[in-house]
């Protein structure tokens, strides 16, 4: 299952968990969850089981938009 993420202003720093990969996806598993770019719809976080990847944000290493993952 796809999940779009969602796209945030870039977090004062030091207030959250922020993770800036140079290539995508950031966060590899084994699951049956995709989470996906919520501006250009690259995969960030391939295949995790619901609730593993929370209260992080992701920068897309594609098109520089900072994406939560709830």
């Amino acid at each position: 299952m796809d999940i779009k993420a969602q796209i945030i202003p870039k977090p004062v720093e030091g207030t959250r968990t922020v993770v800036a990969p140079h290539t995508m996806p950031a966060i590899k598993g084994k699951g049956d969850i995709n989470y996906l770019c919520g501006n250009c719809n690259t995969k960030i976080v391939e295949k995790v089981n619901k609730g593993q990847v929370h209260n992080i944000v992701i920068l897309c290493s594609v098109c520089g938009n900072y994406n939560e993952i709830a």
